[in-house]
């Protein structure tokens, strides 16, 4: 059975009120992480239905790249992996003023 993704890109300078305005509109706890996969620190969440949502960097500062160099202009990146909600969720990434959220990325894997 193949599992849906989203990606959206964010032009959001800051990691730490990107989480929390995320927090604040999809209505979950993000919690911090550290790993090489994501080039320093992300965020991460399990929700409702199974899905998961990861917040990270585009610069990769332990490999000194960007993980999604066709996609520089975006700081952030938000992944959601199994949307129960997609439309839901991604219609709160995307029109918050806030973020500019754009979804760069959709699929199945």
């Amino acid at each position: 059975m193949s599992k849906k993704f989203f990606e959206f890109g964010i032009r959001f300078e800051d990691l730490e009120k990107a989480r929390k305005r995320i927090e604040e509109i999809l209505q979950v706890d993000l919690e911090g992480w550290e790993g090489h996969a994501r080039g320093g620190p992300y965020y991460a969440v399990k929700i409702e239905g199974g899905t998961e949502l990861e917040l990270y960097q585009n610069w990769n500062s332990i490999d000194g790249e960007w993980n999604e160099p066709d996609n520089e202009e975006f700081s952030l990146f938000i992944r959601i992996d199994q949307p129960v909600r997609a439309d839901s969720i991604e219609g709160k990434l995307v029109d918050d003023s806030i973020l500019r959220a754009k979804l760069i990325r959709n699929g199945e894997y």
